[in-house]
């Protein structure tokens, strides 16, 4: 059975992606911060997909 800190947490990340998706914004990841007090003094955050991964351009080059 969830707890109420995870349906917080759930309910929170489905707020932040509904905010995205209005602003058609896409390809971000959501994200909180301070978890450790109350709802009301979380921080969202919107984390672009390309900052998580490392991103490095294919040559064929380097199979010679």
């Amino acid at each position: 059975m969830p707890t109420r800190f995870d349906r917080n947490v759930a309910f929170t990340y489905g707020r932040i992606a509904r905010i995205l998706v209005e602003n058609s914004l896409t390809g971000y990841c959501t994200s909180l911060r301070g978890l450790v007090g109350s709802p009301k003094s979380w921080f969202p955050l919107a984390i672009p997909i390309s900052h998580i991964f490392e991103i490095k351009e294919k040559s064929i080059f380097n199979k010679m």
